[in-house]
């Protein structure tokens, strides 16, 4: 009965789609090499395909890092930047709310310290710089490469509710925005976005464009994109729209 119930969601979700939204292929992206993109390159990419990120720089020692943090305005996130390494806060490469030049400045050194500490092989980039961005609803956004469906878009409560609602929904590019809002309301946990007891409801508008962006980047990239997670997409009260804090993109 699973089997067939699953079967009649995956026609009616053929049967939905929008011919507008399977031409919005973008073919003309370059070749990138293979492995898990850079920080910078990552949050181009994301640019590119029209899904706003929060000013991400690369840094190379602690003063640059202290300059770039003044531009960029506080507070500020500091992440090592390492194509060896995935999950950054697991080597203690991450470091968050930092205020001032001089905070930022001794951040840079103990990241480098542990990093090399737990990982002494790892090739380190330098550190990249990022604005913090204002506290929103957090949702998880990526592409996964299933072996019968080929890339399919998931997307579901992030932050501490990962584990607690188990929540995702999944989605066959190329998916139209009708698509997009049907996928987030199959959530068990959609009554969060529409504003649960008293609170604002979420920028639903800029979230569906978010989920439509990513499935228009999986068909671009096509048989390249092996992987993307973007973890969070913070979503703003509605009409202040989202904004990707972290990503890791692996090509092939």
């Amino acid at each position: 009965m699973s089997a067939l119930r699953n079967l009649v969601d995956y026609h009616q979700f053929r049967k939905s789609r929008q011919p507008s939204a399977q031409k919005k292929a973008v073919s003309s992206q370059s070749r990138f090499p293979a492995g898990i993109l850079p920080a910078e390159a990552a949050f181009r990419l994301l640019d590119s395909f029209g899904i706003p990120a929060v000013p991400t720089l690369l840094t190379r020692n602690a003063e640059e890092a202290a300059t770039t943090a003044e531009r960029i305005g506080f507070p500020v996130a500091l992440k090592i930047e390492s194509a060896q390494i995935g999950h950054k806060s697991d080597v203690g490469g991450v470091q968050l709310g930092l205020s001032s030049a001089a905070e930022v400045r001794d951040a840079f050194l103990r990241i480098r310290e542990r990093v090399t500490t737990k990982l002494p092989t790892a090739d380190i980039a330098g550190v990249a710089v990022q604005r913090m961005a204002p506290e929103g609803i957090e949702i998880i956004l990526g592409i996964k490469r299933d072996p019968l469906f080929g890339p399919v878009v998931v997307c579901g409560f992030g932050g501490v509710l990962v584990e607690l609602l188990k929540d995702v929904a999944i989605g066959i590019p190329p998916i139209s925005r009708p698509q997009a809002n049907s996928l987030l309301k199959g959530l068990r946990g959609w009554p969060l976005l529409t504003g649960l007891r008293g609170k604002p409801p979420a920028d639903m508008d800029a979230l569906c464009d978010a989920i439509v962006a990513v499935s228009n980047l999986a068909v671009g990239l096509g048989e390249q994109l092996l992987a993307l997670d973007i973890n969070p997409l913070v979503v703003h009260t509605k009409g202040h729209g989202v904004v990707a804090v972290d990503v890791l993109v692996q090509v092939c």
